[in-house]
């Protein structure tokens, strides 16, 4: 319902140690739902502004976007997004949206490759 400051300062602080944070962009997951139609919080690109790192953008795919016990669980892994092409976007907001593309760009290409599968 609003940002958590402390979270976003404790990612920052996190990232700056040289540590690893996942950030699900919309602030939380939607099972069952085209993560297309969702929208997107700020966090991700004011961390990464902040924390002066670059981005990882990954995806969880699982077929008909559901979670269940037991179902198989792909982990896509897309190209490092250099800060400075986050930076260029021009505000945490754009940066946070250009992100999110190319997560579901991820998403959309594993669909295409795995929902194919039986």
């Amino acid at each position: 319902s609003g940002a958590d400051v402390g979270a976003i300062k404790k990612a920052i602080s996190m990232i700056k140690e040289g540590r690893c944070v996942g950030i699900f962009p919309q602030g939380h997951r939607y099972p069952g739902v085209d993560p297309r139609t969702t929208s997107v919080k700020n966090g991700a690109g004011l961390i990464s502004s902040k924390a002066g790192c670059d981005v990882v953008p990954v995806y969880i795919w699982r077929k008909n976007n559901t979670f269940a016990i037991f179902k198989t669980t792909y982990v896509i892994i897309g190209d490092k997004i250099d800060r400075s092409v986050l930076e260029a976007q021009g505000d945490n907001a754009a940066a946070t949206a250009y992100v999110f593309d190319k997560i579901c760009a991820l998403g959309e290409e594993a669909s295409k490759e795995l929902g194919a599968k039986k």
